[in-house]
This record gives structure tokens, sequence and C-alpha cells, in this order.
């Protein structure tokens, strides 16, 4: 039996591959989301900051890494091409994908460094763990929610290893569904003008119970929010004594208001619901989600040192330059409200350092302001 589909050569980083002809699919009227070969160009960052991180990995002797859905296999053959590393297993349970992956290796000459398998996930997390192999890099990258596939990955992670997670069900992680948010990952939450940093929070809460589950701790080292996905690399190691510490010091709740007032309590059960100091409205707890910070600066600096493209180094910097406090102001939306002009961030951040206030811009949003100044007090600024 034949199988026919049109592919085209793309390039990306050092590596040339195959893929499903996007092009065509468009002529067709057809989403990318439906090619045989899944590629989405605009997940490029996504990689670019995957070889970073396994060029950190390498220098630091942890050499083996695999990716559970790769697809066309880009991502794969790019960190053994673009960061050394001596062991790479590509997986993916399609088996046109599977062929093109093996056919993109032999074009990057790596067949003997790049392993592939055509496997469900869960399955091969399950034979890998019979026969005993763990590796360094484990980078679960779905099609949706990574929630049905984030224990299983957790098991074959070595400790001090990490653990890559991508999200592209935003829907659901930044409360437009809430009924799907809670289902997916256990949290209460609902639409706010801070959603995307709340899906960031959301998403850390829910790997870090999972791995609570195998004795695991997971230390967030690096998440960010970008154009449809939420990204989120951990730190994993043996951590049953050491959670509570960890929960008790990260674990929080929200209250939040419609008239986009909010607080945070850093509890690990949940408090009471509180009314709103400015509109006297019932506020509704939202939670719980992690309150800690979510980017280690020293490894942001090491992959800024290595990051293969310009804009993959935009977002660390925007990362690096956040100030550690939970959520953040939309401008836009107090101005509306006030009706006036929205001014610019950075003479907004400029104003309320003035004042005494710690305030930066916010990687997730462009009209965005994180700081410790309440609602109130930046209607007074604005104002």
């Amino acid at each position: 039996m034949s199988y026919e589909i049109k592919l085209a050569l793309y390039k990306e980083g050092e590596v040339s591959f195959y893929a499903t002809d996007l092009e065509e699919l468009s002529k067709r009227g057809i989403s990318y989301t439906k090619a045989e070969v899944f590629y989405n160009p605009d997940m490029k960052v996504n990689r670019d900051i995957s070889v970073a991180v396994n060029r950190i990995l390498r220098k630091d002797g942890k050499s083996a890494s695999i990716d559970l859905m790769a697809a066309t296999g880009v991502r794969s053959i790019r960190w053994a091409v673009e960061s050394d590393v001596d062991r790479v297993w590509a997986n993916d349970k399609n088996p046109v994908a599977a062929h093109i992956i093996r056919k993109n290796v032999a074009l990057n000459n790596v067949e003997d460094r790049v392993k592939v398998t055509c496997k469900d996930a869960g399955m091969l997390t399950s034979e890998l763990m019979e026969i005993g192999i763990k590796f360094w890099y484990v980078d679960l990258d779905p099609f949706g929610s990574p929630a049905p596939y984030t224990r299983d990955s957790l098991r074959i992670v070595r400790r001090g290893g990490i653990l890559a997670v991508t999200a592209t069900d935003t829907a659901p992680l930044f409360g437009v569904y809430p009924l799907k948010l809670f289902r997916y990952y256990r949290v209460s939450g609902t639409r706010t003008h801070f959603h995307k940093e709340f899906g960031i929070r959301a998403l850390i809460y829910f790997i870090l119970m999972e791995a609570t589950l195998k004795d695991l701790l997971a230390i967030p080292l690096l998440a960010y929010s970008h154009l449809h996905y939420v990204r989120a690399y951990f730190l994993i190691e043996r951590g049953a004594l050491e959670f509570r510490k960890v929960i008790e010091e990260n674990l929080g709740w929200v209250n939040y208001c419609e008239c986009g007032n909010w607080s945070t309590t850093r509890a690990v059960e949940p408090p009471g619901r509180i009314t709103c100091e400015l509109c006297g409205s019932r506020m509704r707890l939202m939670g719980p989600v992690w309150i800690g910070s979510y980017k280690n600066k020293e490894f942001i600096s090491r992959i800024m040192e290595c990051v293969p493209s310009e804009e993959s180094r935009k977002i660390l910097k925007s990362l690096a330059d956040e100030i550690d406090i939970p959520f953040y102001h939309d401008l836009d939306l107090i101005s509306r409200k006030l009706r006036i002009s929205s001014p610019g961030v950075n003479k907004v951040v400029e104003k309320l350092r003035e004042r005494g206030f710690s305030a930066s811009r916010s990687h997730a949003e462009p009209k965005a302001i994180k700081t410790d100044a309440n609602l109130a007090e930046m209607i007074r600024i604005l104002s």
C-alpha cells in the first residue's frame, strides 16, 4: 500500500528537513494543524531555547535527550547538530511522521546519534522505565494539553535532569473555560487581564503536584508565555522531604474582582473570599497556583550566552528584567476605565519607581506592568 503526501524542504537553525508543504495546504484552505507531518514555524523560538538548554546540559556532561512527540524531528535533530548531544531519541506515534523523521535524520547525517521510534508516548515511557533508560532532558510538546502525558514523562527524567513542557491549550489554561482548567490542571480560575501569567503559574502548580506523586520535586527554572503557548522548564530532583517547605513558600491563591482589583495570599489551604476595597463586590477566589519565582536568573543568563536567535534572546532578556511579583496591571484597561489616553509603559514604570514602588515591564503583554503597587495606587498615578 502506497501513501503519498507533498513535502517541502525547510531550513531552521543549522538543520534542513522535510515536512508537509504548508504553502500547498494553505492554497487548499487547510490549516497547518491538519498536516500529515506536523510542522509549525511559529514554534521556532520554542525550539531555539531548547537547543540552548541542551547546550548547557552538554557542557555539564549531561548528554542524553528525548523528544516524545517529535513530528518532523527538527527539534531532536537540532539537538544533535547544534547542541552536540551524544544520544538523542526522537519518537512519534504517527507512522508517517516516524518515516519522515528517519528521512530527516539521514539528510543531516546524524544516524549514529539519533534513534527514531514510532510508539505512543505513554507506552514508550513505560518500556523505557522497565529497562532502566532515563534521560538528562525530556521534552514534552503535545498538540493541546500536556496533562495526560506529564506523569509518564517524569518517570524517565534522571535526577538533576530537566523536563521541558509546552501547553498549547491556552483557552482552558488562561481561564476562558474554567471547568476545563479545573479538569485538566486542578486549578480554579476565570479569565482575567493577567490571564497569561495566571496560565504560567497554573501549569507550574500542576507539574509540581504531578511530580510529588513520584516522590519528586519539580523546580521551575524558566517559564514564559509566547504567541499561542506556554512553555516551562523544570529541574527534577528527589524531593519528598523538601516538598512541604516548597509549597509553604511558593503556593498561593488569588482573590480577583471584576473591576480589575486583585490580591494574593501565600497559603496551602484556601483562604476566605474577601470584599473588594475599591468597588465593594465579593471577590472570586482562584487557585491554587505557584506564586513564587518562575525563573532562575543564573539559568537564564547561561541560556542567553548560547541561544541561537535574537528573537529568543529578546524574550529571555524581558524575562530577566521582570521583577518577581505575581501578575501585572493592564495599562490599556485602566486607561479606558479612566477615559484617558494610555501612557507609555516605560514612563509609568519610571513614575512608580520614583514613588518607591518596584516596577517593570512584563514579557507576556506589551502594555502590562508588574509592580507591588495595587490598583488603587495605579489609578492615582495614571490620574
